[in-house]
C-alpha cells in the first residue's frame, strides 16, 4: 500500500511538472513572436562549426556567415553570404575544400549562387508567399519535444534556454537534441547546440553583431551573377522557395 501511495505522488508530482513546463513554454513562445514581429530589419554574423566522427570518417566543418532581412510590404527580402571550410578524413580519404556562397531574395525570386573548387552554380526559383511570420525563430517547433531549463547568459545577453528533441526518429538518430538560447530583448536566436546520439557536441553555432531595424541598401537584395556563370532558371518548377 505504501508503495503505491509512493508511486501515485510521483506520477501526480510528475504531471504537475510537465503542465508548468507547457504553460512556460507558451509563455515563452509567445514572448519571443511578439518581439520578433516587432522588427522590420534584421542583420546579423554568424559562425558554426561542426565536429562529426561516422563509419571511420571524421567530418569538421567552419562556416562564416553574413545574413540581411527586410521586410518590405508583405514580403520579405533576404542576402545571405557565406564562406565554408570543410575537412574530410579517413577510409583512405584525406581532403579540404572551400565553398562560398550568396543566396538573395528579392520578393519575387530566390536567387543562389555557390564557388567551389567543383565549379561555380547559379539558380533561380520562384517564392512561394510569406504565410508566417518572417523574423519568428518559433516557428518549426512542432518538430521537436521542447522543454524550457534555466536561463543563462551568452555574452551580456540574457536567454531563454530551450532543450529542444526531434520527433522523427531518423533525424534524432543524427541529433539526440540541441539546446537553443534566444535573446530575450530581441527575440532572436543567439546559440544553438547541437548533439549527437551518443551525446557529443556535434556542432555549435553562435551569432553576433546583431543589428535591429536598421537602414539597408536596397541594392543588397539585387542579385547579379558573375561574368560567365549560366543562371539555371528553376522558376517554372514545382520547388518555389518560401521567402
Amino acid at each position: 500500500m505504501r508503495c503505491r501511495l509512493i508511486a501515485v505522488c510521483l506520477l501526480v508530482a510528475c504531471s504537475v511538472a510537465m503542465a508548468d513546463n507547457s504553460e512556460k513554454l507558451k509563455e515563452i513562445q509567445k514572448k519571443i513572436s511578439e518581439r520578433a514581429a516587432k522588427h522590420h530589419s534584421v542583420q546579423y554574423k554568424m559562425n558554426m562549426s561542426m565536429d562529426m566522427s561516422q563509419a571511420g570518417m571524421s567530418i569538421k566543418s567552419n562556416t562564416d556567415a553574413t545574413f540581411k532581412y527586410m521586410k518590405k510590404d508583405d514580403k520579405m527580402l533576404v542576402r545571405q553570404e557565406s564562406t565554408s571550410v570543410t575537412e574530410m578524413k579517413g577510409n583512405g580519404m584525406d581532403q579540404k575544400t572551400e565553398t562560398k556562397g550568396t543566396s538573395v531574395v528579392d520578393g519575387e525570386y530566390s536567387w543562389s549562387y555557390s564557388e567551389s573548387q567543383m565549379g561555380k552554380t547559379a539558380t533561380k526559383q520562384k517564392v512561394r508567399k510569406q504565410e508566417q511570420e518572417p523574423f519568428d525563430p518559433s516557428v518549426g517547433w512542432d518538430q521537436f519535444d521542447v522543454t524550457p531549463i534555466a536561463d543563462e547568459k551568452v555574452g551580456d545577453k540574457t536567454c531563454w534556454v530551450l532543450e529542444m528533441t526531434p520527433k522523427n526518429p531518423m533525424m534524432k538518430a543524427q541529433m539526440s537534441k540541441s539546446v537553443s538560447y534566444y535573446d530575450q530583448a530581441t527575440g532572436l536566436p543567439v546559440k544553438q547546440v547541437a548533439y549527437t546520439a551518443d551525446g557529443k557536441v556535434m556542432s555549435t553555432m553562435t551569432v553576433t553583431d546583431i543589428k535591429i531595424d536598421e537602414k539597408i541598401d536596397p541594392k543588397e537584395f539585387v542579385f547579379t551573377p558573375p561574368a560567365g556563370v549560366t543562371v539555371q532558371d528553376l522558376s517554372n518548377s514545382d520547388n518555389g522557395m518560401g521567402g
